[in-house]
């Protein structure tokens, strides 16, 4: 192969490799702004209308000794991503 190719060849290697990584990071950090707000809203409204969690949260497992020390509201509190 002659120089001039194999240099036009890596050339064209490492744009199109440098476009893939700036691709892939640009929707890592598109993806990571979406799941930052969508935790803040779950968050939020765990926080301000615990009640409205309730349905979604009557399967999930509290141990037993913390049911036997803090009363309802107190474990909601606690965990309110539960």
């Amino acid at each position: 192969m002659p120089k001039g190719k194999f240099v036009e060849t890596g050339a064209k290697q490492s744009v199109e490799t440098s476009a893939n990584l700036l691709n892939t990071t640009t929707i890592l950090f598109a993806h990571l702004m979406v799941d930052g707000a969508a935790f803040d809203y779950c968050r939020m409204t765990a926080l301000h209308a615990p009640q409205d969690w309730e349905a979604d949260l009557l399967n999930k497992q509290v141990p037993l000794s913390l049911i036997r020390e803090k009363s309802f509201e107190e474990i909601r509190q606690m965990k309110p991503g539960w």
